[in-house]
Protein backbone atom coordinates (compact mmCIF):
# COMPACT_ATOMS: atom_id res chain seq x y z
CA UNK A 1 0.00 0.00 0.00
CA UNK A 2 1.26 3.47 -0.83
CA UNK A 3 1.87 5.76 2.16
CA UNK A 4 0.84 9.40 2.62
CA UNK A 5 4.31 10.80 1.98
CA UNK A 6 4.58 9.02 -1.38
CA UNK A 7 1.26 10.50 -2.51
CA UNK A 8 2.40 14.00 -1.57
CA UNK A 9 5.68 13.42 -3.41
CA UNK A 10 3.86 12.31 -6.58
CA UNK A 11 1.68 15.43 -6.53
CA UNK A 12 4.65 17.68 -5.72
CA UNK A 13 6.60 16.31 -8.68
CA UNK A 14 3.62 16.93 -10.96
CA UNK A 15 3.29 20.49 -9.65
CA UNK A 16 6.99 21.14 -10.31
CA UNK A 17 6.52 20.24 -14.00
CA UNK A 18 3.39 22.38 -14.28
CA UNK A 19 5.25 25.49 -15.46
CA UNK A 20 3.34 28.76 -15.45
CA UNK A 21 0.65 27.67 -13.00
CA UNK A 22 -0.13 29.77 -9.96
CA UNK A 23 1.05 28.68 -6.52
CA UNK A 24 2.94 25.64 -7.86
CA UNK A 25 5.92 26.61 -5.68
CA UNK A 26 3.82 26.78 -2.50
CA UNK A 27 4.38 24.25 0.26
CA UNK A 28 2.33 21.15 -0.46
CA UNK A 29 0.72 19.13 2.34
CA UNK A 30 -2.47 17.24 3.05
CA UNK A 31 -4.60 20.39 3.06
CA UNK A 32 -3.46 21.44 -0.45
CA UNK A 33 -6.17 21.45 -3.13
CA UNK A 34 -5.31 20.27 -6.64
CA UNK A 35 -7.30 22.90 -8.56
CA UNK A 36 -7.53 25.89 -6.23
CA UNK A 37 -3.94 25.75 -4.97
CA UNK A 38 -2.03 24.03 -7.79
CA UNK A 39 -4.07 24.89 -10.89
CA UNK A 40 -4.33 21.25 -11.98
CA UNK A 41 -6.83 20.11 -14.61
CA UNK A 42 -8.12 16.75 -15.84
CA UNK A 43 -4.83 15.90 -17.56
CA UNK A 44 -2.85 16.29 -14.33
CA UNK A 45 -5.50 14.28 -12.45
CA UNK A 46 -5.03 11.37 -14.85
CA UNK A 47 -1.23 11.53 -14.57
CA UNK A 48 -1.39 11.50 -10.77
CA UNK A 49 -3.82 8.59 -10.60
CA UNK A 50 -1.83 6.58 -13.14
CA UNK A 51 1.35 7.07 -11.11
CA UNK A 52 -0.42 5.98 -7.92
CA UNK A 53 -1.72 2.85 -9.67
CA UNK A 54 1.75 2.10 -11.06
CA UNK A 55 3.18 2.39 -7.54
CA UNK A 56 0.66 -0.10 -6.06
CA UNK A 57 0.72 -2.32 -9.17
CA UNK A 58 -3.04 -2.43 -9.46
CA UNK A 59 -6.15 -0.56 -10.54
CA UNK A 60 -8.14 1.75 -8.29
CA UNK A 61 -11.67 2.80 -9.26
CA UNK A 62 -11.12 6.55 -8.95
CA UNK A 63 -14.57 7.25 -10.41
CA UNK A 64 -15.91 6.70 -6.87
CA UNK A 65 -13.69 9.58 -5.77
CA UNK A 66 -14.27 11.95 -8.70
CA UNK A 67 -18.00 11.28 -9.22
CA UNK A 68 -19.36 9.96 -5.91
CA UNK A 69 -23.04 10.44 -6.82
CA UNK A 70 -22.59 9.48 -10.51
CA UNK A 71 -24.32 12.70 -11.66
CA UNK A 72 -21.50 15.26 -11.54
CA UNK A 73 -17.79 15.55 -10.85
CA UNK A 74 -16.44 16.99 -7.61
CA UNK A 75 -15.32 20.61 -7.96
CA UNK A 76 -11.91 20.08 -6.35
CA UNK A 77 -9.92 17.57 -4.30
CA UNK A 78 -7.50 17.99 -1.44
CA UNK A 79 -4.57 15.63 -0.95
CA UNK A 80 -6.16 14.50 2.31
CA UNK A 81 -9.29 13.43 0.41
CA UNK A 82 -7.18 11.30 -1.92
CA UNK A 83 -5.33 9.77 1.03
CA UNK A 84 -8.60 9.05 2.85
CA UNK A 85 -10.08 7.44 -0.27
CA UNK A 86 -7.08 5.15 -0.72
CA UNK A 87 -7.24 4.09 2.93
CA UNK A 88 -10.88 3.05 2.43
CA UNK A 89 -9.98 1.18 -0.77
CA UNK A 90 -6.70 -0.52 0.17
CA UNK A 91 -7.00 -3.52 -2.17
CA UNK A 92 -6.51 -2.61 -5.84
CA UNK A 93 -8.24 -4.50 -8.59
CA UNK A 94 -5.77 -6.75 -10.40
CA UNK A 95 -5.87 -6.73 -14.16
CA UNK A 96 -7.48 -9.93 -15.44
CA UNK A 97 -7.34 -9.62 -19.20
CA UNK A 98 -9.93 -8.04 -21.49
CA UNK A 99 -12.87 -6.31 -19.84
CA UNK A 100 -16.51 -6.61 -20.80
CA UNK A 101 -17.43 -5.00 -24.10
CA UNK A 102 -18.70 -1.48 -23.19
CA UNK A 103 -20.96 -1.53 -26.25
CA UNK A 104 -22.76 -4.75 -25.31
CA UNK A 105 -25.90 -2.79 -24.43
CA UNK A 106 -25.79 -0.57 -27.50
CA UNK A 107 -29.09 0.85 -28.71
CA UNK A 108 -30.54 1.34 -32.17
CA UNK A 109 -29.23 4.04 -34.50
CA UNK A 110 -30.32 7.57 -33.68
CA UNK A 111 -33.33 8.93 -35.53
CA UNK A 112 -34.92 12.31 -36.26
CA UNK A 113 -36.50 12.50 -32.80
CA UNK A 114 -33.09 12.10 -31.18
CA UNK A 115 -31.72 14.93 -33.29
CA UNK A 116 -34.70 17.13 -32.40
CA UNK A 117 -34.21 16.38 -28.71
CA UNK A 118 -30.58 17.47 -28.94
CA UNK A 119 -31.56 20.61 -30.85
CA UNK A 120 -34.13 21.58 -28.20
CA UNK A 121 -31.54 21.23 -25.44
CA UNK A 122 -29.21 23.78 -27.06
CA UNK A 123 -29.97 27.46 -26.52
CA UNK A 124 -29.83 29.58 -29.69
CA UNK A 125 -30.18 33.14 -28.43
CA UNK A 126 -29.75 36.52 -30.08
CA UNK A 127 -26.65 38.50 -29.17
CA UNK A 128 -26.01 42.25 -29.20
CA UNK A 129 -24.12 43.72 -32.13
CA UNK A 130 -20.57 44.33 -30.90
CA UNK A 131 -17.08 44.39 -32.39
CA UNK A 132 -13.85 44.13 -30.41
CA UNK A 133 -10.36 44.78 -31.72
CA UNK A 134 -7.46 43.23 -29.83
CA UNK A 135 -3.72 43.60 -30.32
CA UNK A 136 -3.28 39.87 -29.65
CA UNK A 137 -4.45 37.23 -32.12
CA UNK A 138 -7.54 35.44 -30.80
CA UNK A 139 -7.87 31.74 -31.59
CA UNK A 140 -10.93 29.69 -30.63
CA UNK A 141 -10.43 25.95 -30.14
CA UNK A 142 -13.67 24.09 -30.89
CA UNK A 143 -14.53 20.42 -30.44
CA UNK A 144 -17.00 17.94 -29.07
CA UNK A 145 -16.46 17.04 -25.39
CA UNK A 146 -13.92 14.26 -24.71
CA UNK A 147 -12.05 14.95 -27.94
CA UNK A 148 -8.66 15.78 -26.44
CA UNK A 149 -9.10 19.57 -26.42
CA UNK A 150 -7.51 19.96 -22.98
CA UNK A 151 -4.39 18.12 -24.08
CA UNK A 152 -4.17 20.18 -27.28
CA UNK A 153 -4.64 23.39 -25.27
CA UNK A 154 -1.75 22.46 -23.00
CA UNK A 155 0.44 21.63 -26.01
CA UNK A 156 -0.32 24.99 -27.63
CA UNK A 157 0.34 26.75 -24.32
CA UNK A 158 3.90 25.39 -24.27
CA UNK A 159 4.82 27.88 -27.01
CA UNK A 160 6.19 31.14 -25.53
CA UNK A 161 3.99 33.25 -27.83
CA UNK A 162 0.75 31.48 -26.93
CA UNK A 163 -1.40 31.97 -23.83
CA UNK A 164 -3.92 29.13 -23.48
CA UNK A 165 -5.86 29.39 -20.20
CA UNK A 166 -8.43 26.98 -18.82
CA UNK A 167 -11.93 27.13 -20.36
CA UNK A 168 -13.35 30.67 -20.26
CA UNK A 169 -17.04 30.00 -21.07
CA UNK A 170 -17.81 33.54 -22.18
CA UNK A 171 -19.19 33.84 -25.70
CA UNK A 172 -22.30 31.70 -25.13
CA UNK A 173 -23.65 34.39 -22.80
CA UNK A 174 -24.66 38.02 -23.28
CA UNK A 175 -23.18 39.39 -20.07
CA UNK A 176 -21.49 38.33 -16.85
CA UNK A 177 -24.78 38.32 -14.94
CA UNK A 178 -26.38 35.79 -17.30
CA UNK A 179 -23.20 33.72 -17.23
CA UNK A 180 -23.20 33.63 -13.42
CA UNK A 181 -26.89 32.74 -13.22
CA UNK A 182 -26.59 29.83 -15.65
CA UNK A 183 -23.33 28.39 -14.31
CA UNK A 184 -23.88 28.79 -10.57
CA UNK A 185 -25.38 25.35 -9.95
CA UNK A 186 -23.29 22.69 -8.27
CA UNK A 187 -22.62 20.80 -11.49
CA UNK A 188 -21.25 23.78 -13.45
CA UNK A 189 -19.91 26.19 -10.82
CA UNK A 190 -16.30 25.25 -11.55
CA UNK A 191 -16.69 26.61 -15.10
CA UNK A 192 -16.71 30.15 -13.66
CA UNK A 193 -13.09 29.74 -12.54
CA UNK A 194 -11.53 30.24 -15.98
CA UNK A 195 -11.77 34.03 -16.14
CA UNK A 196 -10.77 34.45 -12.49
CA UNK A 197 -7.59 32.40 -12.90
CA UNK A 198 -6.73 33.92 -16.30
CA UNK A 199 -7.05 37.44 -14.89
CA UNK A 200 -4.74 36.44 -12.03
CA UNK A 201 -2.14 35.08 -14.41
CA UNK A 202 -2.25 37.85 -17.02
CA UNK A 203 -2.49 40.82 -14.68
CA UNK A 204 -0.47 39.34 -11.81
CA UNK A 205 -3.11 40.10 -9.21
CA UNK A 206 -4.28 38.25 -6.13
CA UNK A 207 -7.17 35.85 -6.45
CA UNK A 208 -9.31 37.96 -4.09
CA UNK A 209 -8.85 41.01 -6.34
CA UNK A 210 -9.66 39.02 -9.48
CA UNK A 211 -12.85 37.72 -7.84
CA UNK A 212 -13.79 41.27 -6.84
CA UNK A 213 -13.44 42.39 -10.47
CA UNK A 214 -15.65 39.49 -11.50
CA UNK A 215 -18.30 40.48 -8.95
CA UNK A 216 -18.26 44.04 -10.29
CA UNK A 217 -18.81 42.77 -13.83
CA UNK A 218 -21.75 40.66 -12.65
CA UNK A 219 -23.29 43.52 -10.69
CA UNK A 220 -22.93 45.95 -13.61
CA UNK A 221 -24.09 43.34 -16.16
CA UNK A 222 -20.98 43.94 -18.25
CA UNK A 223 -20.74 42.30 -21.65
CA UNK A 224 -18.66 39.12 -21.62
CA UNK A 225 -16.47 40.78 -24.25
CA UNK A 226 -15.21 43.10 -21.50
CA UNK A 227 -12.90 40.31 -20.38
CA UNK A 228 -11.01 40.33 -23.69
CA UNK A 229 -10.78 44.13 -23.62
CA UNK A 230 -9.48 44.02 -20.05
CA UNK A 231 -6.65 41.52 -20.44
CA UNK A 232 -5.52 42.45 -23.95
CA UNK A 233 -3.24 45.36 -22.87
CA UNK A 234 -1.59 43.13 -20.24
CA UNK A 235 -1.08 40.02 -22.38
CA UNK A 236 2.61 39.41 -23.08
CA UNK A 237 1.94 36.59 -25.57
CA UNK A 238 0.97 37.21 -29.20
CA UNK A 239 -1.84 34.65 -29.32
CA UNK A 240 -4.73 34.01 -26.90
CA UNK A 241 -6.43 30.61 -27.21
CA UNK A 242 -9.99 30.30 -25.87
CA UNK A 243 -10.66 26.57 -25.53
CA UNK A 244 -14.37 26.25 -24.74
CA UNK A 245 -15.92 23.23 -26.54
CA UNK A 246 -19.52 24.34 -25.91
CA UNK A 247 -19.12 27.27 -28.32
CA UNK A 248 -19.47 24.75 -31.14
CA UNK A 249 -22.92 23.64 -29.95
CA UNK A 250 -24.72 26.63 -31.46
CA UNK A 251 -24.29 28.24 -34.87
CA UNK A 252 -25.54 31.49 -33.32
CA UNK A 253 -22.59 31.52 -30.92
CA UNK A 254 -20.13 30.84 -33.74
CA UNK A 255 -21.65 33.63 -35.83
CA UNK A 256 -21.36 35.97 -32.87
CA UNK A 257 -17.67 35.15 -32.40
CA UNK A 258 -16.95 35.72 -36.10
CA UNK A 259 -18.76 39.08 -36.05
CA UNK A 260 -17.35 40.27 -32.72
CA UNK A 261 -13.76 39.32 -33.53
CA UNK A 262 -13.37 39.65 -37.33
CA UNK A 263 -9.69 38.67 -37.20
CA UNK A 264 -10.25 35.58 -35.04
CA UNK A 265 -8.96 32.18 -36.15
CA UNK A 266 -10.46 28.79 -35.37
CA UNK A 267 -9.14 25.30 -34.70
CA UNK A 268 -11.73 22.56 -35.10
CA UNK A 269 -10.54 19.44 -33.32
CA UNK A 270 -12.22 16.17 -34.29
CA UNK A 271 -12.00 12.69 -32.84
CA UNK A 272 -13.44 9.38 -33.99
CA UNK A 273 -16.97 9.21 -32.45
CA UNK A 274 -16.41 5.70 -31.08
CA UNK A 275 -13.39 6.97 -29.14
CA UNK A 276 -15.42 9.91 -27.77
CA UNK A 277 -18.17 7.55 -26.59
CA UNK A 278 -15.65 5.17 -25.05
CA UNK A 279 -14.06 8.09 -23.20
CA UNK A 280 -17.45 9.11 -21.79
CA UNK A 281 -18.18 5.53 -20.70
CA UNK A 282 -14.79 5.25 -18.98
Amino acid sequence: MIDDKEIINIISEQASTNNGKLNSSAEIDGSTYLIKDLGFNSVEFVVIFERIQARINGKINFIDLLMPNRSSYVEDLSINQIISFLRKNPTPEKSSGPTEDPYINRRELIDAEDINLLERSIRHQQYPDEQVNTSSQLCFLLSAPRSGSTLLRKMLGCHPDVYAPMELHLMSYIDFKQRREELSNQEHRHLLEGTIVARQEVRGMKRSISKAVEEMYVRDERSVCQFFKEIDPHLSQKVLVDKTPTYAFSSKTLERIKHTFPQAKFIHLTRTPNAVIKSMID
